[in-house]
Parts: C-alpha cells; sequence; structure tokens
C-alpha cells in the first residue's frame, strides 16, 4: 500500500467513523456530485478528499490561479526561458522562415480554390 493510500490513513488516524451527511434526491448525477463540492467547501480541510466533486477545469483555474501562474512562470525560466528561445530561433532562422512561407503559401492556395 502507499502512503496515501485509504488504508494507510485509517491505520493512522485510529478510529474513523464513515456517516451519511445529509440525503440528497437528485435527477442527475451531476447535480449530485455539485452539492459533494459544495459540502466539501464549506468543511474544507476537514475532508479526507482533496478533490473537489463537481468541480471543473475552469473553476479549478479561478481557485488556484496565482499557485498556477507562478509554477507555470517558474517552470519557463528554470527550462531557460526568453533566452534559450531566442537562441533556438537565433540558431534555426532560414529553417523556421522556409516553413512559415510554406505553411503560408498553401493556405493561399488553398483559399483560392
Amino acid at each position: 500500500m502507499g502512503i496515501g493510500s485509504p488504508v494507510s490513513l485509517f491505520e493512522k488516524a485510529g478510529d474513523i467513523q464513515i456517516e451519511l451527511y445529509e440525503e440528497c434526491l437528485c435527477e442527475r448525477r451531476a447535480e449530485l456530485t455539485r452539492r459533494e463540492g459544495e459540502v466539501m467547501r464549506l468543511h474544507g480541510s476537514g475532508c479526507v478528499n482533496r478533490n473537489v466533486a463537481g468541480r471543473g477545469m475552469r473553476e479549478y483555474y479561478a481557485d488556484n490561479q496565482a499557485h498556477l501562474v507562478a509554477y507555470a512562470r517558474d517552470w519557463y525560466q528554470k527550462r531557460g526561458g526568453r533566452e534559450k528561445k531566442a537562441a533556438h530561433y537565433q540558431e534555426n532562422k532560414e529553417r523556421l522562415k522556409e516553413a512559415s512561407l510554406a505553411r503560408y503559401y498553401a493556405k493561399k492556395a488553398a483559399l483560392n480554390e
């Protein structure tokens, strides 16, 4: 079993009870997961599950935007950033220009047909 497995969680915490929070009559599963996510947000860090149910990618990004932007910026800088991009362009300038012109003429020919 891994460190984050449910069995190890129960072993570390000791006596844990799983109880029904509320009975929710929903017509679709999406409504049920949306309500589960509301309850998880209400209780915050008291929930074992870190993945908020019913939350889409847009909501996840809105909730974690500052962290995701900082992570992306650090990732870009660790891999060379603008300097590496500029160096790659200078090394491959002729090949990149040829490929760009080829795409331009292919699109132009497709539009004229």
